[in-house]
């Protein structure tokens, strides 16, 4: 092989390398979190409240959260449009489907679920929320928060 083959040859794996760099760039990052969660108890229900944030380079697209109850609860109301499972004879947990959609970078949706109180007061009232969309998301480890009821 003579010196202006290698040189070719060179410039063109460099190119492929680069085309491949910017590529790897072009790809859409978004790191959906869940922020500031609080479960507050009053009289007979239970409110779990939380923050959904996108932040990174790009939207979040479809943006969904899965908020599961405490043992023995049932689903009273979403002011977000959550949707709940169905309620469970066997004293399983139970959960709500929340489709935020589209969250702009650095933009946020509040969540706000009402429940009942479990019937059985042993039973720790602990919420937890996972947050996901269609977006590659480069850090998963704040996708997921949990809080408990005084």
């Amino acid at each position: 092989m003579n010196t202006r083959s290698t040189r070719t040859i060179g410039a063109a794996l460099l190119l492929l390398a680069a085309s491949t760099a910017v590529f790897a760039q072009a790809r859409s990052q978004a790191d959906v979190q869940v922020r500031s969660m609080t479960v507050t108890h009053a009289e007979d229900k239970l409110t779990c409240k939380f923050e959904v944030f996108s932040f990174h380079d790009d939207d979040a697209l479809n943006t969904t959260v899965r908020v599961v109850f405490p043992v023995g609860v049932k689903f009273l109301s979403s002011a977000t449009g959550c949707v709940a499972s169905p309620v469970r004879r066997d004293g399983t947990q139970a959960f709500a489907t929340c489709d935020i959609g589209r969250l702009g970078v650095r933009e946020s949706r509040t969540v706000q679920i009402i429940t009942t109180v479990p019937r059985i007061p042993a039973i720790r009232k602990i919420f937890g929320a996972f947050a996901w969309s269609e977006t590659s998301d480069p850090q998963p480890r704040n996708n997921y928060s949990e809080a408990t009821a005084p």
